[in-house]
């Protein structure tokens, strides 16, 4: 039975270690550091192994593999650590020094991909992450933004009395900016839950 030690291993990230936990901090998905994982199998060369972020409401490990393309030995160390994890049915994201330019578009297809893997699906984990990244990514606050507009034209609406003055104009313009502020959290949600954007 694979054991996650509950504390973080004190280490000094580096600067790209740095960015990705940026990232996950900048996007609302909490995470612990530098977990220790003992009792692998299949892994004869190490007693544990050190993974650089565990996603606890996922469920989910990080690894930042800085140093791939220094060399192939520590290619194939990187390779090596990945098999263990993959034998271990640890669901993994992997993310390379290359994909540090696009790391959103990197992290959200591999989070989804794993998510969407039967071995690790989990309708509850799936909508978690979702709903983070709705309320990060996808402007949540629209449409409480819209309620709040919906509000105050229905109020300058009972205020203009069915007169043409200045509440009459300020219903038009809160009716009309929320109606265009509900249709764009309903596109949001779309994008989000069914386009995996």
């Amino acid at each position: 039975m694979i054991v996650r030690s509950e504390e973080s291993i004190p280490s000094t990230p580096s600067k790209e270690e740095s960015f990705v936990k940026f990232y996950l901090e900048e996007n609302g998905i909490s995470f612990k550091p530098q977990i220790r994982l003992f009792n692998l199998k299949y892994d004869d060369k190490y007693a544990y192994r050190d993974v650089d972020f565990f996603l606890p409401k996922l469920g989910v490990y990080v690894e930042y593999y800085g140093w791939y393309n220094k060399s192939k030995i520590s290619r194939n160390e990187y390779d090596l650590k990945t098999q263990v994890y993959i034998k271990n049915s640890l669901p993994t994201i992997v993310i390379y020094p290359h994909e540090l330019g696009f790391i959103d578009y990197a992290f959200h297809t591999k989070m989804l991909t794993i998510l969407r893997y039967p071995k690790f699906y989990k309708l509850k984990n799936s909508m978690i992450y979702k709903m983070n990244r709705y309320f990060n990514k996808g402007k949540g606050y629209y449409l409480f933004l819209s309620l709040v507009l919906l509000v105050i034209s229905i109020s300058a609406l009972y205020e203009s009395k069915r007169e043409y003055d200045f509440f009459f104009i300020i219903y038009i313009l809160s009716f009309g900016i929320s109606f265009g502020l509900i249709l764009q959290s309903f596109r949001n949600v779309y994008f989000i839950f069914f386009k995996d954007m």
